[in-house]
């Protein structure tokens, strides 16, 4: 899809959600998905780390490593990708609507402790749709965490599959 080049700039969200930390700065996130027609669920390891950062980009490294329900465990290789600062607004967006998922039923903010921590955060309630379905989800951001991303919820009733993300470290550098 091409954007026109008199689109109006917006700021990137992943940048927006990485710029005020550190280079090195580190976030681990734990991603659980069960079917009910599975014995056992998926279980993932993302790490993230932020290893350059400008006033006009930043770059993440990002690597996983999933344990299958079959019990089969895959470390991916680390793949790094490069955020611009700014970037137009895609087509159909509002600019007051930038960074909300669409489909929203409830939004608002609530505490939430993670890692013995007590966090503000934004979240949205929401509905999406997925080959399998519409998917409920609701997530929780927080400008605290690097990343933003402080947990997510997410159901699709067709699959009867739920996945939770929650984090499991955080390390940013003094």
């Amino acid at each position: 899809m091409l954007l026109s080049s008199s689109a109006e700039m917006v700021e990137d969200l992943t940048y927006k959600q990485w710029q005020v930390f550190p280079k090195g700065t580190v976030v681990v996130r734990r991603t659980i998905t069960q079917n009910a027609k599975v014995p056992r669920p998926t279980i993932s390891h993302t790490t993230l780390k932020l290893l350059d950062k400008t006033n006009e980009f930043l770059v993440i490294e990002e690597q996983t490593r999933t344990e299958r329900s079959n019990g089969e465990t895959v470390q991916n290789e680390p793949m790094t990708f490069r955020y611009p600062r700014r970037i137009p607004l895609p087509p159909n967006i509002r600019k007051e609507d930038w960074g909300k998922p669409q489909g929203i039923q409830k939004e608002g903010t609530e505490d939430v402790e993670v890692l013995g921590k007590t966090y503000r955060c934004r979240f949205f309630k929401y509905t999406s749709s997925t080959e399998a379905g519409e998917m409920l989800s609701t997530i929780w951001i927080s400008p605290e965490i690097p990343g933003g991303l402080v947990k997510s919820h997410s159901y699709v009733p067709n699959a009867d599959e739920t996945t939770t993300i929650e984090l499991t470290q955080i390390t940013i550098p003094k």
